[in-house]
């Protein structure tokens, strides 16, 4: 599967390898999300078949404790991809993933906005947050695998300032990402 990051709307084709040590002697490749401390929590993706750099794809394997495990392939099958999610928050905010919008009835006031479920497999979680203990605002950071021609949104709160308050994307053998004003002009999924 090809890998790709996505990070506030900005799309990198493949994803960076980090050193993980837990412990004084070890050390192994991994794709590291979230962050340490109270409010916060790491996600450790550990990756074989390379020892750092960048990895472009993969295949999924896991761990002897059953986690799962990327494996650097030469494969880029179409049918799904992983994507890194190093989602932002705003300040004071958070964050939400989600699949793709739809209107629902709502009794004599019309429709409202609904979002359809996260579409995506997640392989590891981790958490971002501001404040001394998380308490301002957090965050969640995915790795998924994500369904070819499946529309998936990653949302913010808090203050973005000039910056979109949510994003769509799509996976075709690329990933498209677009806010939803941008969707409607272009008339696009």
């Amino acid at each position: 599967m090809k890998v790709f990051t996505l990070e506030d709307g900005r799309v990198t084709e493949g994803a960076a390898i980090q050193k993980y040590s837990p412990c004084a002697g070890i050390e192994f490749p991994a794709i590291i999300i979230g962050e340490n401390g109270r409010g916060r929590k790491l996600g450790i993706l550990p990756v074989g078949g390379t020892e750092g750099g960048f990895l472009r794809s993969a295949t999924i394997g896991t761990t002897r404790k059953g986690g799962p495990k990327l494996l650097s392939s030469s494969s880029t099958t179409e049918e799904d991809c992983i994507i890194v999610f190093r989602s932002p928050i705003g300040f004071r905010g958070g964050n939400s993933h989600t699949g793709d919008r739809y209107h629902a009835p709502c009794g004599d006031a019309g429709e409202e906005v609904k979002f359809h479920p996260w579409p995506g497999k997640n392989l590891v979680e981790g958490r971002i947050a501001q404040g001394d203990a998380g308490a301002m605002g957090s965050g969640t950071q995915i790795v998924a695998v994500m369904p070819s021609g499946v529309v998936f949104r990653v949302a913010y709160t808090g203050r973005r300032y000039d910056s979109p308050k949510a994003h769509y994307g799509l996976f075709d053998g690329q990933i498209q990402v677009m806010t939803w004003s941008d969707r409607q002009v272009a008339d696009m999924w």
